[in-house]
């Protein structure tokens, strides 16, 4: 039952990548449109460097370390990112501090013409960040993997955002505009208050994209969320 599972999700995926390819995240130009959209450039794939939030003329420097530990039985991952954030528009200079971890067990299992290896999560992934608003504390963002019902090739996360008295509800989003079938990796995520969305962060692609609310604290917030979002360098599972 176990191997039919993991066979069941191995087609859903190759089945769901190969339809969409090039497709963006699904939500988020029904709520740019009725939203400020803004596009981080700059995030090239390097684990440091320089950005720019559209042509506002507002950008930062970033910073990403990821890590790996493995051994016969165990595999971790983690790791850490951080970026500034000034320029027009900018009231001072914002900054975030993040980091990362996960433990999976493994199973191997091996024959004379196959080998499989399972990975069962130990420690759950978990992605927690410290803003701060010229050097003084001002919010955090905590995300944690969740587990999906039923046999799903969904890698799912959700948490919040804080920044004043706003709490923010964030969750990941894994369908494409144009597809029915969802992919492993987040694709992007929402942003909620009260239930209702207010801001969008589209990962998919070497653009990342944000549609942020006109509310100058929720903006504030889903901007830095977005931002630490984007500097996420999600691990997974599908690679232990």
């Amino acid at each position: 039952m176990g191997l039919a599972r993991f066979a069941i999700a191995g087609m859903l995926l190759v089945t769901a990548t190969a339809a969409v390819a090039g497709d963006r995240m699904r939500g988020f130009d029904t709520i740019a449109a009725s939203s400020e959209r803004i596009d981080i450039t700059g995030l090239s794939g390097w684990h440091k460097g320089r950005f720019s939030l559209g042509d506002t003329g507002a950008g930062g420097r970033y910073d990403i370390r990821s890590m790996r530990d493995r051994s016969f039985w165990e595999s971790s991952r983690y790791g850490e990112s951080s970026f500034t954030l000034s320029g027009p528009g900018i009231d001072g200079e914002y900054s975030g501090r993040c980091h990362f971890e996960m433990v999976n067990a493994q199973d191997r299992f091996r024959d004379r013409n196959w080998k499989l290896t399972i990975s069962t999560s130990v420690v759950p992934l978990t992605y927690r960040c410290v803003f701060q608003h010229d050097g003084k504390d001002i919010g955090m963002l905590d995300l944690a993997e969740i587990a999906s019902p039923g046999i799903s090739v969904k890698q799912e996360r959700a948490g919040i955002v804080a920044l004043g008295d706003h709490v923010l509800g964030l969750h990941s989003v894994h369908h494409f505009e144009k597809a029915s079938l969802p992919g492993a990796s987040p694709l992007g995520y929402l942003i909620e208050n009260d239930g209702q969305p207010i801001a969008a962060i589209d990962l998919n692609g070497a653009r990342k994209r944000l549609a942020l609310p006109g509310d100058l604290q929720l903006r504030e917030a889903s901007l830095l969320a977005g931002m630490a979002l984007a500097l996420f360098w999600d691990p997974g599972d599908g690679d232990d």
